[in-house]
């Protein structure tokens, strides 16, 4: 017996999940009560706490590989006429801990979003970027988003994700733009204005007022607050109050973060057949960075046995007491 669990409208027809197979409800001609059928289309085991979700041609869905969860990716193979799902967690085989609890896709960003029920993780969004080109994926990349407290849902809408958080004994609803929003420097080397939980400040500011609206949460205090102005400049508190911000003149109020990204380990590809090698050892000598519109950044280097270098500016290419450059460009 297949308890059915969930349904998912799917080319053309209804796809409908239980524990161990999947299920497509159709008819020959004209759906109704007398020429309906469900049929067996795969067999694959599935996790479905969290609901299945439909992007573009594909439906993601979640399955438990004991402390660990996975997760498959349907499709529809139009020229053999046949339904398979690959998993897209096989190289990631203990990444996403405990059982998904949710899932949330876009066809627009190539993205899904998932959370677990790991207490490990209850801060924390795990992130699958993939992208097609033509038949092949030419992407199929995992990281994960961390933070700062609890996550309890999460939902897209257009280029936007929404998020609700707790934080203490309260409830935020925050919104995240996948591209880029109008917070942008109006300098010459223009770039986002970066701030956590960022609010946009148009009229005469109220300190006590502002608080308790938007960071009324535990640990949180008007001194961790960085107020920015369209040019990129640092405000004080009090420098805002007197100036009392207007519609063209907005100041945007927000909290620091750190933002890091650990490159993934550099192969070396046979460019006939397309293919990485796995055996030998690679050496590089030079890595080139490409970048704009982007604010102070520092690079840390750390090859294996060797110390670490970090690069921040033109002038600092991680030197010892003595002047000389260690483990950069090694």
């Amino acid at each position: 017996v297949s308890i059915l669990k969930h349904a998912v409208p799917f080319a053309e027809s209804l796809l409908i999940f239980s524990d161990l197979s999947q299920f497509v409800l159709k008819s020959n001609e004209f759906l109704s009560p007398q020429t309906v059928r469900i049929d067996v289309t795969t067999n694959f085991e599935a996790s479905l706490t969290a609901k299945p979700v439909a992007a573009g041609k594909y439906v993601f869905f979640g399955v438990n590989k004991g402390l660990s969860s996975g997760v498959r990716e349907f499709y529809v193979e139009v020229q053999a006429e046949t339904n398979d799902a690959t998993d897209i967690t096989s190289h990631i085989p203990e990444y996403l801990k405990g059982d998904v609890s949710q899932i949330a896709a876009s066809s627009n960003a190539d993205m899904i979003l998932l959370r677990t029920n790991s207490s490990d993780e209850e801060n924390n969004i795990f992130v699958y970027s993939y992208h097609w080109q033509g038949t092949e994926k030419v992407q199929s990349a995992w990281s994960k988003w961390k933070f700062d407290d609890k996550i309890i849902n999460f939902s897209f809408l257009e280029d936007e994700i929404y998020f609700v958080f707790e934080r203490g004994t309260k409830v935020y609803l925050e919104q995240m733009t996948l591209g880029e929003d109008e917070a942008i420097e109006t300098t010459t080397n223009s770039h986002s204005i970066h701030l956590d939980r960022r609010v946009k400040l148009t009229s005469a500011y109220s300190s006590s007022g502002f608080q308790s609206a938007y960071y009324a949460d535990a640990g949180t205090s008007n001194g961790n607050l960085k107020f920015v102005n369209k040019e990129g400049d640092e405000k004080t508190e009090a420098e805002v109050i007197a100036t009392a911000p207007t519609s063209s003149a907005p100041i945007y109020a927000g909290i620091e973060y750190t933002f890091k990204y650990h490159f993934s380990e550099q192969v070396m590809r046979d460019p006939q057949r397309e293919i990485a090698y796995t055996t030998g050892r690679l050496q590089l000598r030079n890595m080139s960075l490409n970048f704009s519109k982007t604010g102070f950044f520092k690079v840390n280097i750390k090859p294996i046995g060797h110390d670490l270098a970090t690069r921040a500016d033109d002038t600092s290419v991680g030197l010892d007491q003595n002047g000389v450059r260690k483990g950069y460009q090694r």
